[in-house]
């Protein structure tokens, strides 16, 4: 039961809905009720959310666009909080592209090309915003975005505070806040090489073409499932397993791609869990390694 006097505050701070199927904010398609979703529409919106939300032990999720996430079906016990309205993008006087946590990958790619500033080119096809991109350390293509960050902009014990790239850590798929609920991202500066603008879009027209050449599914999904273990693709292992569209319920392994979960139209969170589980066990038996989770179950 939420606290009367939390919504009340709530309602002083920014707009919220109630009662909001996550299968409607996540590209997997699944998810059940969550009883608040807040949506900050700027940086101190989002700030005094994640306080109050503190301040009144109320568990919370941060989520931007959802494109690597997997919901409950059920007894969802934590509110939402959007970052989709921290969506602004630009050079600052001190020369960095700063972006806010909530602006989508793809945007912040034609910002920084159309600024012929190069490098992130091949971010272009990731279906997530900077804040989710961050924390994992997202990449395709060889390239990571951690690469090229500057300085963190994060809520930290109520207060704001500046991480530069010194303090940060960054590995395959993981970074300083990868697994930690202590920190809340707000916004990133990078620091990008200036290049000729037909440099910059013809790497990325052929991540765009490679994407959808090796990872055009055709169904709801979160992308990745598994993390590379070495230098063994997931997708290759859960093959040699005879995996490929493997079912449970509405789950299925995709056909197209292998390391990809899909979501045939009437998958539950237990569906994609159960093939989860059971592609995990399969890989073990046949090559003694243990794949680990891209995705994050909530």
């Amino acid at each position: 039961m939420i606290n009367p006097q939390f919504i009340q505050k709530l309602k002083q701070v920014c707009e919220f809905d109630k009662n909001v199927a996550l299968k409607e904010k996540t590209t997997f398609r699944i998810g059940g009720k969550v009883p608040f979703f807040i949506k900050p529409m700027n940086s101190q919106e989002f700030i005094d959310a994640v306080r109050l939300c503190q301040n009144f032990r109320i568990k919370y999720v941060i989520m931007g666009a959802g494109s690597n996430v997997l919901a409950p079906d059920a007894n969802i016990d934590f509110v939402v909080i959007s970052t989709l309205g921290l969506n602004k993008c630009y050079i600052n006087r001190l020369g960095f592209l700063y972006a806010e946590a909530g602006v989508r990958l793809a945007d912040l790619v034609r910002f920084a090309t159309n600024n012929e500033l190069g490098g992130l080119e091949y971010l272009i096809g990731i279906p997530g915003t900077v804040g989710g991109a961050v924390v994992m350390n997202a990449g395709a293509f060889g390239s990571e975005i951690g690469n090229f960050v500057e300085y963190i902009d994060i809520l930290e014990n109520g207060r704001m505070v500046r991480l530069k790239k010194e303090n940060l850590f960054w590995g395959y798929r993981h970074s300083t806040f990868t697994n930690s609920k202590k920190y809340a991202i707000i916004g990133v500066g990078f620091w990008l090489k200036k290049e000729r603008l037909d440099v910059i879009t013809k790497r990325m027209q052929y991540a765009i073409l490679l994407r959808a050449k090796t990872q055009k599914v055709g169904y709801p999904s979160a992308g990745s499932v598994f993390k590379k273990s070495g230098d063994l693709a997931p997708a290759y292992l859960i093959e040699q397993c005879g995996l490929k569209g493997y079912t449970v319920g509405g789950a299925q392994v995709s056909t197209v791609h292998s390391g990809y979960i899909v979501n045939l139209g009437y998958s539950t969170c237990q569906d994609v869990l159960k093939v989860i589980h059971y592609v995990r066990n399969k890989v073990k038996e046949n090559f003694g390694v243990t794949l680990e989770l891209e995705i994050i179950v909530l």
